[in-house]
């Protein structure tokens, strides 16, 4: 009989498919070679982002964040990639590297909505969602 301790790990393992898994599991090996801990906090992930902004192309440092959140998220604490310090180092890096930090969600509603719009013919009104400050 497998305890229960057991059993969670085993399903939140489950929750992930094995590409993502060992993906997530690169990106924290390679955030705590760097001298990252787990959990994180915000100041070290500010850190992190602004060291490989330059060198890590956007589409790996978004997943890596993803990575870091997903740990800190799974032990019941607050997600580090979303406090505001971070934020604001991300909208500092922009502007020198591109743009990092693509909410595809709400890209993607906003295309839906453009597509629900141009075939009704209805103007558009769109707001600009802002993520709460996290401790």
């Amino acid at each position: 009989m497998s305890s229960p301790d057991r059993l969670v790990a085993e399903y939140l393992l489950a929750a992930r498919a094995d590409n993502t898994r060992r993906a997530y599991d690169s990106d924290l090996r390679h955030f705590q070679a760097w001298g990252g801990c787990l959990p994180s906090n915000p100041d070290e992930v500010a850190r992190y982002i602004t060291h490989h902004a330059g060198v890590l192309q956007p589409v790996t440092l978004r997943r890596r964040l993803a990575a870091i959140a997903t740990v800190d998220k799974d032990l019941g604490l607050g997600d580090p990639t979303k406090h505001a310090l971070v934020l604001r180092v991300i909208q500092s890096i922009e502007p020198r590297h591109g743009h990092l930090f693509i909410n595809t969600l709400a890209e993607d509603d906003l295309r839906r909505s453009m597509r629900l719009s141009a075939l009704r013919r209805k103007p558009l009104h769109c707001g600009v969602h802002t993520h709460d400050e996290q401790s």
